[in-house]
């Protein structure tokens, strides 16, 4: 009888052994060998218990979350492979999307409507941008009048770290860093802060989203070429919509010199303003704050003096309504209105 049960227990536990390591032939030296486990694993060595690093493993859900080769990784389908999409719909991160209607996507990808409502690839509802065109380069010789001019300016976005796009191709160096003292200080003297990237590719303005920028800073582009800023501003124009539809804050400079001056023309094209021309003034040519209400007016002396390289605008949008014109040359003729800075709220 004793004989009988130690054959029993012999033969009964290698079995144990084998079920509990799960396959046949997983049992080696009447141990589980490496790899199997509580858990069923084929004898292939790739396991489907969700912890698999061999790559084409399942985790139980289609998709492994494990990889070590790359491939699904995320827990994506086809990661890694194009995404082709039909019926005018766009690939927003391996999705297609009705960017025209998806209010997380609103126009383009990453584009969040705070409404939650996207009509016409436009954000309905939301908080409005700003538009602010002041002729003043800062390159040199500025009062404190126009400094607090541009820090109003930069000011409107209530971000507590202001993160600044600026737009630098063909701007003067030395007024690319005086515009970036101006807007640092002031938002320190508030308790915020400035945070820079600077640009010369046309292409960062127009992928530039809510989601990374706050302020976009377009300096006098003193050095262009002829004929090359209408362009540019043409490629900008659905964005800087989307841009200003959801809070963001444009302010683009003017001071009417260089070889070529194309302000007005990259305004015009990119929908910021429909601007006519800019014209240099003289020096010290004084300027009346005649809206210190608006939030670009707000604490400016008047009248101040023109620093150097100063300009007013001949502007087709009239003065009214969402555009405000802040500071004016008074020495108007037969010519109208000679606004020099000019604040629209974004529609």
């Amino acid at each position: 009888m004793n004989r009988l049960r130690a054959l029993v227990i012999a033969f009964a536990l290698p079995c144990a052994l084998i079920f509990a390591c799960g396959r046949e032939n997983a049992l080696v030296g009447g141990e589980c060998a490496p790899g199997y486990g509580d858990n069923p694993c084929p004898a292939d060595g790739s396991s489907n218990d969700g912890q698999n690093s061999d790559g084409p493993g399942l985790d139980g859900q289609g998709l492994d979350g494990q990889n070590s080769d790359g491939t699904n990784g995320d827990g994506a389908p086809n990661d890694g492979a194009p995404v082709f999409c039909d019926d005018g719909l766009v690939p927003c991160n391996g999705v297609c999307i009705d960017t025209t209607s998806d209010p997380y996507n609103c126009g383009g990808c990453g584009i969040i409507c705070p409404s939650l409502l996207c009509a016409n690839s436009l954000c309905v509802g939301s908080v409005p941008g700003s538009y602010v065109a002041i002729g003043h380069d800062y390159e040199t010789n500025f009062s404190g009048a126009q400094k607090r001019v541009l820090s109003n300016a930069a000011l409107i976005t209530q971000a507590m770290a202001i993160r600044v796009l600026s737009y630098e191709q063909y701007a003067a160096p030395q007024a690319v860093t005086n515009v970036k003292a101006i807007i640092t200080a002031a938002a320190n003297g508030q308790g915020r802060t400035a945070v820079y990237t600077a640009t010369s590719l046309p292409s960062d303005v127009a992928a530039m989203t809510v989601l990374t920028t706050d302020l976009l800073v377009v300096y006098s582009q003193t050095s262009a070429p002829a004929k090359t800023l209408a362009t540019i501003g043409a490629g900008w124009t659905k964005a800087l919509t989307n841009f200003t539809h959801v809070g963001g804050v444009v302010i683009v400079l003017d001071g009417a010199s260089g070889a070529n001056p194309q302000m007005p023309a990259l305004m015009t094209a990119a929908a910021i303003f429909n601007m006519a021309a800019s014209t240099p003034m003289s020096f010290g040519s004084p300027l009346l704050v005649v809206a210190p209400g608006d939030a670009v007016g707000f604490g400016v002396i008047s009248p101040y003096g023109a620093g150097t390289r100063s300009a007013f605008f001949t502007c087709n949008d009239l003065n009214g309504g969402a555009v405000t014109y802040v500071v004016e040359n008074p020495a108007g003729d037969a010519s109208g209105v000679q606004p020099v800075v000019i604040h629209k709220v974004a529609p």
